[in-house]
């Protein structure tokens, strides 16, 4: 019997430890299940705007980036949790909940997973919700994982108390 929708694991990172959380369990799940993993990034176009301002051309930011969402899997989810997950690394400039349901559509991902950062109230309303807005407009199931949600878990170590992100 199957307990998931077939297709690839996609997994939105902004690279922050509750994404690295999300990266973990969803490893974990593609490796179990014997699903790809699909990791996206999403750069806002004034990111881009600005470094190319500084003389940085885009594909030369892209393929960086590619190489710090790579370098940050593989360093910071433990082996146990991705040995032998195919992943593949998505970058696209554009808004957040718009390239995560067109990468979604795009490579008709089974299930996205993806971190919720808990905000509430004034917070949640002055920043918006990129989770929620895929929730709404998925053209699959989404599995979010609240900041709080793997204190007891086998993946509640993934975090180091203290890390550096380049």
């Amino acid at each position: 019997m199957e307990t998931m929708p077939p297709g690839a694991l996609l997994v939105p990172t902004d690279m922050s430890d509750a994404s690295l959380l999300a990266a973990a369990y969803a490893a974990d799940l593609a490796r179990r299940a014997g699903r790809r993993l699909v990791l996206l990034h999403v750069v806002s176009p004034k990111e881009i705007e600005e470094r190319v301002a500084d003389g940085q051309y885009v594909d030369q930011q892209l393929k960086e980036v590619h190489g710090r969402l790579h370098w940050w899997f593989t360093t910071f989810v433990p082996p146990t949790a991705r040995q032998g997950v195919n992943v593949e690394t998505v970058v696209r400039v554009g808004h957040p909940e718009h390239e995560i349901l067109a990468t979604a559509r795009a490579i008709q991902g089974g299930t996205i997973v993806m971190p919720t950062h808990g905000r509430t109230g004034l917070q949640r309303t002055v920043l918006g919700s990129v989770a929620e807005a895929v929730l709404r407009h998925a053209p699959c199931p989404v599995l979010t994982i609240p900041p709080t949600a793997l204190q007891n878990s086998e993946h509640a170590g993934v975090v180091p108390a203290e890390r550096e992100v380049v």
